[in-house]
């Protein structure tokens, strides 16, 4: 009797072991690969000019491919937000000097 046990249980053993790997097999098929990207082209003397001030672009001096000096003015930007701040902080002055 206990031969016959040891027997199932050595079968049931060597049954369990087998082998359930997964497995992949190469093939030969045609492939298309695609890359994107954003990008901006610019030419090499490519300048930006930067305002230090946010408004409305009102005027303009020069045209394109003018020659321009240090310091010369360009254009004018219509700034009302920066007026509006003036005139909120000379009536803060105000009211702190009545004070």
């Amino acid at each position: 009797m206990r031969f016959l046990l040891v027997y199932v249980l050595v079968c049931f053993t060597l049954l369990g072991c087998g082998s359930s790997e997964e497995s992949a097999k190469p093939t030969m098929s045609t492939m298309t690969e695609s890359v994107y990207a954003s990008v901006s082209i610019t030419p090499v003397d490519f300048y930006e000019a930067y305002a230090a001030i946010p408004g409305i672009l009102d005027r303009i001096y020069v045209q394109e491919g003018d020659t321009v000096a240090a310091d010369e003015v360009i254009a004018e930007i219509k700034a009302e937000s920066v007026q509006i701040g003036k005139r909120d902080a000379a009536l803060n002055l105000q009211l702190a000097e009545e004070d």
